[in-house]
């Protein structure tokens, strides 16, 4: 295992500073996150779901029952916590919560039953925590070469068919699956040639893909150089040594940014960030 010459932040953490300095340090230093829920909000509480329960069948620690239910029992428990927090709700996705732990539930009993792992596949870990590099990849294999891969899974809840391809095109020089192909070789002291996305589509028909993506050895060096300037930049941020610079885009892929009200219309006022964003943490 080498030792990381800088402090590592999570592929997430890193990858909200590359949307803003000012948008990093609110979320990930002082804590603050949208009161509203968005569409990428349930993504992500769909995938905390199955990701436990594909993770505890993985293991061996549960029946596809067993582990669908826990998908379940997660998912609601998540939306639960957050309404007892006074998150909120659009009201066109007041449905799509309601629904979203059967659909969690159901998907992973169908994944589970259509698994694309190849049989001759070797799985090494489930659900790794690499700490030195700040970092939890999915699922560590190792392929009939002797290599190690690593499968990370990304659930949509519902994704039109005529999105699936550019989707899947996204994750090729990915900075979350780079952060990952960076980690797992130097972790386990293995060769690492490619990685591979589990994209599992829930609706509006179950589709599961595996697709493969190698690593270019020159992107690496790329990501490598920009990331530990990256980190190095954060750790002052996060000491005090530099100011969070406002980087003044309001627009994002999705539309209009959650945390741009914060800078606008709340100028950072913690009175007025009362309004619009919870505190999540001290």
């Amino acid at each position: 295992m080498n030792e990381p010459l800088v402090k590592v932040y999570s592929p997430s953490s890193t990858i909200t500073y590359h949307e803003g300095a000012a948008k990093w340090a609110l979320r990930y230093i002082e804590k603050y996150e949208p009161r509203k829920t968005s569409k990428a909000d349930l993504s992500r509480i769909a995938g905390s779901g199955f990701h436990a329960g594909i993770g505890a069948w993985r293991k061996g620690l549960a029946t596809p029952e067993k582990a669908a239910d826990l998908a379940y029992t997660v998912v609601e428990k998540t939306i639960l916590e957050r309404e007892e927090k006074n998150f909120q709700y659009e009201s066109d996705l007041i449905e799509q919560v309601e629904t979203l732990p059967a659909l969690v539930h159901i998907t992973l009993l169908r994944f589970i039953e259509a698994d694309p792992i190849p049989k001759d596949w070797k799985l090494i870990d489930v659900d790794p925590w690499l700490q030195e590099y700040a970092c939890r990849p999915d699922e560590v294999w190792e392929v009939p070469s002797g290599a190690y891969t690593f499968v990370d899974y990304k659930f949509k809840p519902r994704l039109d068919k005529k999105y699936h391809a550019e989707t899947l095109v996204d994750f090729d020089y990915d900075w979350q699956m780079y952060h990952y192909a960076w980690a797992v070789p130097l972790a386990y002291s293995k060769v690492l040639y490619d990685y591979h996305v589990g994209l599992v589509v829930a609706a509006p028909r179950f589709t599961p893909y595996l697709q493969a993506y190698t690593v270019d050895k020159e992107n690496m060096r790329l990501w490598v150089k920009s990331s530990r300037q990256d980190w190095e930049d954060m750790a002052k941020i996060e000491t005090g040594e530099r100011y969070p610079a406002h980087n003044f885009v309001w627009r994002g892929r999705w539309g209009r940014d959650p945390y741009a009200d914060a800078f606008t219309s709340c100028r950072l006022d913690p009175q007025l960030l009362r309004e619009k964003y919870i505190k999540t943490g001290d």
